[in-house]
């Protein structure tokens, strides 16, 4: 980073663009931006930062219940059975909702028109299963949530 910073400071010294105040003031701007993410590099950082300045809305972790699993004790070389707690990661829907609409470009973009004005299809919006759905042919401006669930396990069927 030091090189950097010289070879900036001489190339603005031989433009005879800034004094050498301006080219100490310079310098410091310099090492200050040099390692940008010092405010974030934990996760708690991180996590802080978000809240602060975008107003992040965080996940809860939801009990389930217990469960219990097998493991093989590698020191015995039998198996025992241990309890695994089961939980849920959820996310407040209408907080994380209010939050991306209150920013002006993903609610204009939320108002758009979505119906076809061609025979392209460019998203779900444009087949006939949208367009049979009566709550969105009947109003406009009603807002599509696609929900996902990320977890798949490959197990073996004959263990």
């Amino acid at each position: 980073m030091q090189d950097i910073a010289n070879d900036v400071i001489n190339t603005v010294k031989s433009a005879t663009v800034l004094n050498d105040a301006a080219c100490d003031e310079l310098l410091d701007r310099i090492q200050q931006r040099g390692k940008p993410f010092d405010l974030v590099h934990t996760q708690h950082k991180r996590n802080a930062y978000f809240r602060q300045h975008c107003g992040m809305v965080e996940a809860r972790s939801v009990f389930l219940g217990n469960r219990y699993d097998q493991l093989i004790d590698g020191v015995i070389g039998s198996a025992r059975q241990i309890i695994k707690r089961d939980t849920f990661q959820y996310v407040p829907v209408l907080k994380l909702l209010a939050l991306l609409l209150s920013d002006e470009s993903i609610l204009s973009e939320t108002m758009q028109d979505h119906r076809p004005n061609n025979r392209v299809m460019r998203d779900f919006c444009d087949g006939t299963l949208y367009q049979n759905i009566a709550l969105f042919a009947e109003d406009k401006s009603a807002l599509q949530l696609c929900l996902y669930f990320d977890e798949g396990k490959v197990v073996n069927p004959l263990v």
